[in-house]
């Protein structure tokens, strides 16, 4: 009988904090948000995404490839900033050329983050490169 007490017979509360039965939130936040709610971003962090931690240097992909779409680079970041590893082409990329992908990966580990010593050894994030013929 999901969503019951093994003791009690009544609703379990789910993961939240409004008592009703049932997972909260949503299928693209962040896994290392530290609450439920928020006042949301401004869009001036661009692709970057890292929970409240803001990218302090972008460096742009090297673009020699004859070739275009999206890249969504998965990042591992440290307390102290440093992206520490760096997985392209997960879900959301439109284009895994091993071309794109290898450039994505090099300026995703050039990137760095403001540091936190709250935050975890380990911090998941995303970074998303469009890379375009027209540019």
């Amino acid at each position: 009988m999901g969503g019951f007490s093994d003791t009690d017979g009544k609703a379990d509360g789910g993961e939240g904090d409004d008592n009703q039965a049932g997972d909260k939130g949503k299928v693209t936040g962040d896994p290392n948000a530290s609450g439920y709610y928020g006042v949301g971003g401004d869009g001036s962090g661009g692709n970057y995404r890292l929970g409240n931690r803001k990218a302090l240097n972008k460096p742009k992909p090297e673009y020699d490839c004859n070739e275009e779409g999206k890249v969504v680079v998965s990042i591992s970041v440290d307390q102290s900033g440093r992206v520490i590893s760096a997985e392209p082409g997960i879900k959301g990329t439109t284009n895994s050329a091993q071309c794109l992908l290898n450039r994505a990966k090099e300026a995703a580990l050039k990137t760095r983050f403001n540091a936190d010593n709250k935050a975890p050894a380990k911090q998941i994030g995303a970074i998303i490169y469009n890379f375009s013929l027209s540019e």
